[in-house]
């Protein structure tokens, strides 16, 4: 036991770091650690093991856990900084690159745009990094009154979705992205996020927890349906209010409707 102790309160050692991180700060090492000790212990291996310890990903949740770790504080080849997607032709995987630069996320981005006019009737928005990933108004383009709701959500799910689609590019490469894929499944996300906006309207989910109400504190779980047509239903091109409170919303949202997913 006193072994144990004494393994798992160790600092980590300069010295099992890449010869590359000589004149790193290793104050981000000593922020890791306790991410490393626990995935070494779900691994059976030393501390020390996890700088050369691999396992596949995916094998197990505990294996794929200290892989990504492992993943993590291991920079890779020059090679593994390079966009995953294979319309790219080695370009640096940049932030700026992989959500707006990159091929497959311009198409989402443009189909993207497209769909807004679609519903709101609006010119597209500018296809700028200020503006998609800062949020940044300053320029002359605004959502129109009542949909800077929508237009959050809905650039927040593009954002989400082309950073799924990196991440799965990089783990399985013998699997392309295309941006049909990715649009699809931000089509897919609003549904979901629609249907559970919408049993905020019916009921109140405190009263389902199974769990003292004075429990749940923070803002209030429910929604008005007049909250909900402001949010999802503008001209009713995405969806709708159905007849009954008990009903599911009605979808319109679709890979054909309002705008096709792009290629």
């Amino acid at each position: 036991m006193e072994t144990a102790k004494k393994q798992r309160t160790t600092r980590i050692n300069p010295r099992w770091c890449s010869p590359n991180d000589a004149n790193k700060d290793y104050k981000v090492m000593e922020l890791l650690r306790p991410a490393v000790l626990g995935c070494c212990d779900s691994l059976g291996v030393h501390w020390s093991g996890a700088w050369s310890h691999s396992v596949r990903p995916g094998s197990r949740p505990e294996a794929s856990h200290g892989w990504r770790v492992h993943r993590h504080i291991h920079r890779g080849t020059p090679e593994s900084h390079l966009c995953p997607h294979a319309a790219c032709q080695e370009q640096l995987a940049t932030l700026s690159h992989v959500m707006l630069s990159c091929p497959v996320s311009q198409a989402v981005w443009h189909w993207f745009a497209a769909t807004w006019t679609a519903v709101t009737q609006q010119p597209a928005p500018a296809l700028h990094a200020d503006l998609l990933l800062a949020d940044d108004r300053r320029g002359p383009w605004q959502p129109a009154a009542g949909l800077d709701s929508l237009w959050q959500r809905l650039r927040l799910l593009v954002i989400t979705q082309l950073w799924d689609a990196y991440c799965r590019a990089r783990s399985r490469p013998e699997q392309p992205t295309q941006p049909a894929h990715i649009a699809a499944r931000v089509i897919s996300a609003a549904r979901i996020q629609m249907r559970r906006d919408w049993l905020l309207v019916g009921s109140d989910i405190r009263l389902r927890a199974g769990v003292l109400s004075h429990w749940l504190g923070g803002r209030q779980p429910t929604m008005t349906a007049e909250a909900f047509q402001s949010r999802w239903c503008h001209e009713e091109v995405l969806c709708s209010r159905p007849a009954e409170v008990t009903e599911p919303p009605h979808m319109h949202w679709t890979a054909a409707h309002p705008v096709p997913l792009p290629r």
